[in-house]
C-alpha cells in the first residue's frame, strides 16, 4: 500500500519541507502545507484508502 502524508488541518497532501539552518546540525526539520499554511514537525502519515475515509470528514 503507498502511504500518504497529509495536514491535520485541513487535509491536503501538498506537504512541503521547511528547512532552516539547525536542521543540518541537528536533522531538525518542520513541514508546511501549501493549501492552507499551517506548519509542524508531525503530519499524520495512512494508507491511500485510508486517506480517502479521512479527508470526507474535512469537507
Amino acid at each position: 500500500m503507498k502511504k500518504v502524508r497529509f495536514c491535520p488541518k485541513c487535509g491536503s497532501k501538498d506537504i512541503e519541507d521547511i528547512y532552516f539552518a539547525l536542521y543540518f546540525i541537528a536533522a531538525i526539520g518542520r513541514k508546511r502545507c501549501r493549501k492552507c499554511g499551517y506548519q509542524g514537525m508531525f503530519f499524520p502519515e495512512c494508507d491511500e484508502e485510508d486517506y480517502k475515509e479521512i479527508t470526507k470528514k474535512f469537507k
